[in-house]
């Protein structure tokens, strides 16, 4: 299956296991992850990669075949993986060293946080199979780095961890051998939030990126008026009172 489930400390980490050919994603790895993110008990995932890349994008030698319904195919797998990223119902922060290439880079651009080793390189590369964009990424690019960057990064070479931390693909950069500490730190921080305002949080701001403004405002109020009906607000709102709002 070529993926590792754990939990620790409130985080399910998720590990893609297969060094061997940069952790590509075959049809095995794609359904245990896509699973593994739909029904999330933890507070917050953390998605990496074994070795010395986070993932060079599916898994060519899983390519269909002629006469294969491609599109049918995109919907059941490139997209789903993307979409399930979008809708868990916990924060996922990625942890980026090596190659990026592909549909990786669609599961980092739908991540909530997301840190890159400064070795990090991020390769759209599907025009180098004369293939355009999948996986939602020239949305999900065209929203997070602004079009002229996104014709950049789709259309010309690979960005290095510094191009993508300044374009906003990535939140921050650090060294390799501190990349899994920072993010395991990212994560469990997550994972201590309010659940309830987190996932809330989460649709909040993929509303924002696609609605207009009217629906976010209908949205921010759905979102606070559930939230005011919690424990974990009560206790916020007790603590901001009492002047230690941390």
């Amino acid at each position: 299956m070529s993926l590792r489930s754990e939990s620790v400390n409130g985080v399910l980490r998720l590990t893609l296991d297969a060094p061997e050919k940069r952790n590509a994603i075959d049809i095995a790895m794609r359904d245990a992850l896509r699973d593994a993110l739909a029904d999330v008990a933890e507070g917050a995932v953390l998605l990496r990669g074994e070795g010395d890349h986070f993932c060079a994008g599916i898994d060519l030698s899983a390519s269909p075949a002629p006469g294969i319904d491609v599109v049918d195919r995109m919907r059941t797998s490139t997209q789903d993986l993307v979409r399930s990223i979008r809708r868990c119902r916990a924060p996922v922060v990625v942890a980026v060293q090596g190659t990026c290439a592909g549909i990786a880079l669609g599961l980092v651009a739908a991540a909530d946080v997301s840190i890159a080793a400064f070795d990090a390189r991020f390769d759209a590369s599907f025009l180098k199979r004369g293939l355009v964009l999948d996986g939602g990424l020239a949305h999900a690019l065209v929203h997070t780095v602004g079009l002229v960057r996104a014709r950049s990064l789709a259309l010309g070479p690979a960005w290095s961890a510094n191009e993508a931390v300044v374009a906003g693909l990535v939140t921050a950069s650090v060294p390799g051998d501190e990349l899994l500490q920072e993010a395991t730190r990212r994560a469990e921080e997550l994972a201590g939030r309010p659940k309830h305002a987190v996932t809330l949080a989460k649709d909040l701001l993929n509303a924002a990126a696609d609605a207009d403004f009217e629906t976010v405002l209908l949205v921010e109020r759905a979102a606070q008026g559930v939230l005011t009906t919690t424990p974990e607000f009560a206790a916020g709102s007790a603590r901001f009172l009492a002047r230690d709002d941390r």
